[in-house]
């Protein structure tokens, strides 16, 4: 992965609003804060593109040149800005909550990395770290499988092998994105202190400019290489049945957080699993709660409309029927059944469909009129 990273820098001054410039590392107020930076013009060669790493103990929402991209935070460090080369600006607005939802630290922003990465090498690195954990799981039930999957993993990584990735490379990935990522002779706390005050030794050591064309070639070459063995490894092993995984996130309204915030977060994860289905087309999201479609349209109304797009495509499966994941033991049967009067008309009006699996991933308990109202209500499965 040290490999795919062309170029690295970090950002050392954003415009903190109407609190004026400040450098980085900062603390952020507490009740919350937007944050503008001006990502440089840059050169972007076929294949790559530019990102942002954002290190902070909050999350938030990232806005390119006024746009909505995505939500931030503990899972989601990297914010992919596409392959324009020109100047750009980013608006970072920061939550008043952390990690679900927790005050316990004052805001801070860390840091701004940008990053220029090649894509497909990025991408062949994390199947590559992906499958080696699906290979360490079923070690003790399918060893063989096992030893299969790594040895295909190690071809495949054999076709983009680099000796010695350029030093911006080892320090993007070491640095900033996770030491346990890189993996040479050196201990990693010896090479952070080569980088820091003897990056001439680790020059003539060999890290240094690689040519990006071989690189490039040999990993579109890996990418083909892993897709054919995955498919080798399915003919030969997977014959037991068929797992179809659907993408979902499970929101609470208002929880560890106030109510303005749950709408943020609402938002948030609107933004985030667009960006996901866009970047893998062979994935599917399911989400339930016309609340949070509706808090999503109130912000964000271009929000909505790609959700629209994607319920269409039959990337997006709206469940559940309900106006929200209530309670299912101490409402009344006239709540339950407005609930999903509410929901599924909803859906049906603003997205065209109604919802036909239920969806109650956290209630504690049910309550024994339930199936009843589901059926009546247009839900056929549960």
């Amino acid at each position: 992965m040290a490999s795919s990273v062309i170029s690295a820098s970090k950002i050392e001054e954003v415009l903190v609003l109407d609190h004026g410039n400040v450098r980085l590392p900062t603390q952020l107020p507490m009740e919350g804060a937007e944050v503008v930076a001006v990502v440089p013009q840059t050169n972007v060669r076929e294949g790559a593109e530019r990102v942002i790493y954002v290190s902070t103990n909050r999350v938030g929402l990232a806005y390119l040149n006024g746009r909505l991209l995505q939500g931030f935070g503990r899972y989601h460090e990297l914010i992919w800005l596409g392959m324009d080369p020109s100047a750009l600006e980013l608006k970072l607005k920061f939550f008043r909550t952390g990690f679900l939802g927790s005050h316990a630290d004052p805001p801070k922003l860390e840091g701004l990395t940008h990053a220029t990465i090649l894509k497909d090498g990025w991408v062949l690195g994390l199947k590559a770290l992906h499958l080696i954990e699906v290979a360490e799981a079923i070690r003790s039930i399918k060893p063989e499988v096992s030893e299969e999957l790594l040895n295909l993993v190690r071809g495949t990584l054999d076709k983009a092998y680099v000796e010695a990735p350029p030093l911006h490379g080892l320090s993007f990935v070491m640095e900033v994105v996770d030491p346990s990522l890189a993996s040479f002779p050196p201990s990693t706390d010896e090479l952070r202190v080569m980088m820091r005050e003897r990056p001439d030794a680790l020059v003539e050591a060999g890290f240094r400019c690689i040519n990006e064309e071989e690189l490039l070639k040999g990993v579109r070459e890996g990418l083909q290489v892993l897709a054919e063995g995955l498919k080798e490894l399915r003919r030969k092993w997977w014959k037991e049945g068929k797992v179809h995984a659907v993408a979902i996130s499970h929101l609470d309204a208002a929880w560890l957080w106030p109510y303005s915030e749950g709408r943020l977060k609402a938002i948030h994860t609107f933004a985030n699993a667009l960006r996901l289905l866009s970047e893998f087309r062979d994935v599917t999201y399911a989400q339930s709660s016309p609340q949070y479609y509706e808090w999503a349209r109130e912000a964000e109304p271009d929000l909505l409309r790609r959700v629209r797009e994607a319920v269409r495509k039959g990337r997006w499966e709206v469940v559940g029927g309900m106006w929200v994941e209530s309670d299912a033991v101490l409402p009344g049967l006239e709540s339950m059944v407005r609930q999903f009067y509410y929901g599924q008309r909803w859906f049906e009006r603003e997205l065209g469909v109604k919802a036909s699996i239920a969806w109650l991933q956290d209630s504690f308990g049910f309550n024994p009129i339930l199936p009843q109202i589901m059926r009546q209500a247009g839900i056929s499965t549960s």
